[in-house]
């Protein structure tokens, strides 16, 4: 009887440890997000499909993005099929998400797994590396970077978001 109740406890201990990895990373990221950020992942059925990455930093970015006068959310995150990595955009105003990359096709594929540095883009223009203008911004943008070679923007066009990549010559 002894032996079946060991069993027992390390079979619900394994599984109280593989639910808890998951939790845990969890509880770390509700100490650090919006508490209205928290009830959109935990709604979407999308979210449930990706992992927020914290290593890089800053660990988030909280801007306007849509002109809403509402600040959104934007994770770095990891598809759980693939590994692919993706930008998360979490909107305020409409409370939904939207994943770029990740496994979704961006317009220079499907992975940002190239990033090591991103950031708020508040000019009011893209421009391309000899410096003609690309596109207008309206609202700010996010900007992925790899070192000073490649650039992605990710900016609201007033119906969807878009990207343009840059690259630059050596």
């Amino acid at each position: 009887m002894k032996t079946i109740y060991l069993v027992l406890i390390i079979l619900m201990a394994n599984q109280v440890i593989a639910q808890d990895s998951l939790s845990t990373n969890n509880s770390l990221l509700s100490k650090r997000i919006p508490a209205w950020v928290k009830t959109v992942i935990e709604k979407s059925e999308v979210a449930k499909n990706y992992t927020i990455i914290d290593s890089i930093n800053p660990f988030y970015l909280e801007v306007d993005l849509t002109g809403d006068k509402l600040d959104d959310i934007v994770f770095f995150v990891r598809n759980n099929l693939d590994g692919k990595k993706g930008v998360m955009i979490i909107n305020r105003g409409k409370n939904v998400l939207f994943v770029l990359g990740g496994g979704k096709d961006i317009g220079m594929g499907d992975n940002v797994n190239w990033c090591n540095r991103w950031f708020v883009y508040r000019d009011k223009g893209i421009f391309d590396g000899v410096g003609k203008k690309k596109a207008s911004l309206k609202y700010p943008a996010i900007r992925l970077e790899k070192s000073d070679r490649l650039s992605l923007y990710i900016y609201w066009s007033g119906k969807k978001y878009k990207t343009y990549v840059q690259l630059f010559e050596e």
